[in-house]
């Protein structure tokens, strides 16, 4: 297991042996659209992140120039993966990860695309 991918196991499994007597607040439609944009943005940055790979000039070192360290498969869903223990937390924590992570692949993804990466199926 390399470095890239032994961390987001760790990451996760931290995040999912929390206290166990914490108690997040009840999930609502509006957490579900919420978690969804996550996913969205997600898929729109590793939809460019294929093609940047191809060209060895990925910048994330999770991943490595070329995709050596990770394929952007694996770190988009591990990504996801772990986004989605958002559950755990409590209002209005849930919202500012999850506006978070938005924002940063957002940022990402218009970034990418004025380098020239459009989001490719």
């Amino acid at each position: 297991m390399t470095r890239a991918v032994s961390a987001l196991v760790l990451a996760a499994a931290l995040l999912a042996a929390g206290p166990s007597q914490a108690r997040a607040d009840e999930w609502r439609a509006r957490d579900t659209a919420a978690q969804a944009v996550v996913g969205l943005s997600l898929a729109a940055d590793y939809l460019q992140t294929r093609q940047i790979v191809r060209d060895c000039r990925e910048s994330n070192p999770m991943i490595g120039d070329c995709g050596e360290n990770m394929s952007p498969a694996l770190y988009f869903a591990a990504v996801f993966g772990v986004s989605t223990l958002v559950y755990k937390l409590p209002r209005p924590y849930r919202e500012i990860v999850q506006v978070a992570i938005v924002a940063v692949q957002v940022s990402s993804v218009r970034h990418n695309w004025q380098h020239g990466y459009t989001i490719r199926f």
